[in-house]
């Protein structure tokens, strides 16, 4: 039985990549879409209106928007109002990430012996959402349980010896390394249809604001956008989880290498 309806998004800040997820309990989803639609008409948006952080909080990507007419501050004040409106429904929220300079020159994979060139930031896009799923994945209360939507990522990465859409990397898998099996524990609801939840604004909201104040960590002069973002990344008050790639000492075995996950 069908208990959460999760949603996910990816961000890119400097040296991190970030996948968000947040999980809504069915009971709670009519509610929360209710909500979400009435901040955005009380800032000249409609339900319909789709938050993108990345255009929505910057001004030359945001006038060819249906939030054009909003400045700056407005634009802030708007997400920080969703946040607001949103935080006693029941939400829960988690967040993984990898950081690129882990990865420079070459990232090693299972089955890769040399590693293969990281050429695209993008690249690490699946390494952040299974450190971000795992998180589910391994814990009884989400077991056949949830549905998983994520925001449809078409663009096109390197993934070992192919070409591959970053969306069709977006599934979480359980290897068994004694009987050397992968069984796919929790795959999109929407690869195919591409259909685009209204809720999907949460996870975009949670990716972006995660993704630069896990960048700015040891930043010592912050920007009032900064100080924005820490807001609204501390209400939303993710678990956090890095991806590691395992050293080859540490492999499962001497063919195979196993990927760490980190949970703080």
């Amino acid at each position: 039985m069908v208990k959460y309806h999760i949603f996910g998004d990816e961000s890119v800040a400097g040296n991190i990549v970030v996948f968000a997820l947040v999980i809504a309990p069915i009971e709670s989803i009519e509610q929360t879409e209710f909500a979400l639609s009435k901040t955005k008409e009380e800032f000249g948006g409609s339900s319909s209106t789709r938050i993108h952080c990345k255009e929505l909080l910057h001004q030359d990507a945001r006038k060819y928007t249906e939030w054009a007419h909003l400045s700056n501050e407005k634009a802030w004040e708007l997400v920080l109002k969703v946040k607001d409106n949103l935080a006693n429904l029941g939400l829960l929220t988690r967040v993984g990430y990898a950081e690129k300079d882990d990865f420079l020159p070459y990232m090693q994979g299972v089955g890769s012996i040399d590693g293969m060139p990281l050429t695209n930031e993008k690249q690490l896009i699946p390494m952040a959402f299974y450190a971000a799923t795992a998180q589910v994945a391994i814990d009884p209360e989400y077991a056949d349980s949830c549905k998983l939507w994520i925001d449809p990522n078409k663009d096109m990465i390197r993934w070992f010896s192919s070409n591959t859409q970053v969306g069709r990397l977006l599934k979480s898998n359980r290897v068994d390394f004694i009987n050397r099996s992968i069984d796919t524990v929790m795959m999109p609801e929407n690869l195919v249809s591409e259909e685009k939840p209204l809720l999907l604004d949460l996870a975009d909201i949670l990716a972006y604001n995660s993704s630069r104040v896990l960048n700015n960590v040891s930043k010592v002069t912050k920007f009032k956008s900064d100080r924005s973002a820490e807001q609204i990344y501390k209400t939303m008050n993710p678990q956090i989880a890095k991806f590691r790639l395992a050293n080859q000492e540490e492999a499962v075995t001497g063919e195979l290498k196993n990927f760490l996950i980190n949970i703080k």
